[in-house]
């Protein structure tokens, strides 16, 4: 490659980067800048090749072809290691961390304090863990381990980590997929922070409103090419949306309202559970999305789990159609035409290492089945049409789901309880990690499914999401029902309102998370 001409300001200039995969390309002659002390938000749908850009650039893939500049010099990257030693710190969204271990471990791992014939300085490091934790607006007891963290102090964890290693380059992917209300401010409030001492950040989020408040400029992947980049002052969400996917993309509120003549499917009285729910009671309709929206910890998670059967009730109870009914396990629920899409997909809803189709039919193996063997026919139907009906991008059915995007492992999930005949569809954060291109199509088939006269409760940590997709919005704090909401025509700011508990301390993550 010819020599090029590389700004002081730029950290990280990737030139022609050309990436393929078992022949099928990845990233076509991409380009890609980071300046000091800006955060350049990398943005596309799933498979447009971002993540495979910053996996090459962080030393876990290498190029076929291209030049990587790092502060104006030409660098190979071989590997992780090599990575971290250049100042380049990648933070995944499957934290690099272990649970075994205590936070102070967790951030000086590998790159430990010592005395004097190699003895550990634990002291040194508990006392430096314990002011990076403070940096990072968290006061906590550095000696806790991690496996009794929530996910949102494990990300500050992670972040702590890369400041203790004095990164140049700090790489965020989906840092906020698990962050909501003051945790998503103390991020952005960390972010800034960090970039004043002129850290170049990558920014990955499909929460396209943080690429406004927190990025300086904007680069748009599609495809496996660079589509554009901006400046963030010059874009606006339908241009950003407009350059992701390649067309414009209907995002409109529209007006949706309960409706109490409608037939209550299920019914849940003074549901408690644990420490966690406190006398819990809402009611789902025929034909009608109720939104739950709350933040992190707000017990939203568990109370779909207690009405499935996966946490035990200490007491209240559950109905269908005005019946009381016992739910001891999920197999229970599905039973009873209860149906769960859970939070973490890839850990909880699919099997990874089997194809679309045999995902596709978990659920419904005993309709397509006869004395334990599977009807060829039968499966070839249920799999072929609900990758036709919910446009599942793959192969084929033999595809593995572990290779498709996060749109489309979703997509998965869904069509599996669509194969059913469940009343009651319930989803936890049904498009995290999932673009825009993607969600759009997940909305209509929940309203679909909605349409067809069956209920639907939604957990969500996006606000537009709650608006855009419910008739009705409960929202939950610490454990119980702190108010309901009988139409969307509501505003953001209402809705924390409700949504902050009042025992959270401002402006600072205490240890419970």
């Amino acid at each position: 490659m010819g020599e090029h001409v590389s700004k002081d300001q730029y950290l990280v200039e990737m030139h022609g980067i050309t990436k393929s995969f078992a022949g099928i390309r990845a990233l076509d002659h991409v380009d890609f800048l980071l300046e000091k002390g800006k955060v350049n938000c990398l943005c596309g749908e799933n498979g447009a090749g971002k993540s495979t850009l910053i996996k090459i650039l962080s030393g876990a893939y290498q190029y076929d072809e291209g030049e990587i500049l790092l502060e104006g010099k030409s660098v190979k990257i071989p590997d992780p290691k090599a990575a971290r030693l250049m100042g380049i710190s990648p933070i995944y969204q499957e934290l690099d961390l272990i649970d075994c271990l205590s936070i102070s471990e967790n951030i000086f791992l590998g790159n430990e304090a010592c005395k004097s014939k190699g003895i550990l300085d634990k002291r040194t490091m508990n006392q430096r863990a314990t002011e990076l934790m403070e940096e990072v607006g968290v006061t906590i007891d550095v000696q806790r381990k991690l496996s009794t963290l929530s996910v949102a102090l494990k990300q500050m964890v992670a972040i702590a980590k890369a400041l203790s290693m004095q990164s140049k380059v700090l790489i965020l992917d989906e840092p906020s997929d698990v962050l909501t209300g003051k945790e998503l401010d103390t991020l952005f409030e960390i972010i800034r922070k960090i970039k004043s001492r002129g850290v170049g950040i990558i920014y990955i989020s499909h929460r396209l409103e943080e690429v406004f408040e927190i990025g300086d400029s904007v680069t748009i992947f599609r495809d496996g090419k660079m589509i554009m980049e901006r400046p963030v002052s010059e874009m606006t969400r339908e241009s950003l949306i407009r350059g992701m996917v390649g067309h414009e993309v209907d995002e409109n509120i529209l007006p949706q309202h309960g409706d109490d003549g409608k037939q209550v499917v299920l019914e849940a009285e003074h549901i408690c559970s644990g420490k966690v729910l406190k006398d819990v009671s809402f009611k789902l309709r025929a034909g009608e999305i109720l939104g739950v929206a709350g933040l992190v910890g707000a017990g939203r998670t568990e109370l779909a789990r207690a009405v499935i059967g996966a946490d035990p009730i200490d007491s209240g109870t559950i109905k269908m159609y005005g019946k009381n009914i016992h739910i001891k396990s999920p197999k229970d629920a599905k039973k009873q035409g209860i149906g769960y899409i859970p939070e973490d997909r890839k850990k909880d809803g699919l099997v990874l290492i089997q194809s679309v189709g045999s995902n596709a039919v978990l659920t419904v193996l005993d309709k397509i089945s006869h004395l334990g063997v599977i009807d060829r026919k039968k499966r070839r139907d249920v799999v072929d049409e609900s990758i036709r009906d919910l446009r599942i991008k793959c192969s084929g059915p033999d595809q593995t789901v572990k290779n498709l995007s996060g749109g489309n492992q979703q997509k998965v999930v869904v069509a599996k309880w669509l194969a059913t005949d469940v009343k009651v569809l319930i989803l936890d954060e049904p498009t995290r990690g999932v673009d825009v291109g993607a969600k759009s199509e997940i909305y209509d088939i929940i309203r679909e499914f909605a349409a067809k006269g069956s209920a639907v409760m939604l957990i969500s940590s996006e606000m537009r999401e709650v608006l855009s997709m419910s008739d009705r919005i409960m929202v939950m704090s610490e454990g119980a029902v702190s108010h309901l909401f009988e139409s969307n025509q509501v505003e953001q700011e209402e809705i924390l309102e409700y949504a902050i508990p009042k025992s959270l301390e401002e402006g600072v993550m205490v240890e419970n998370g």
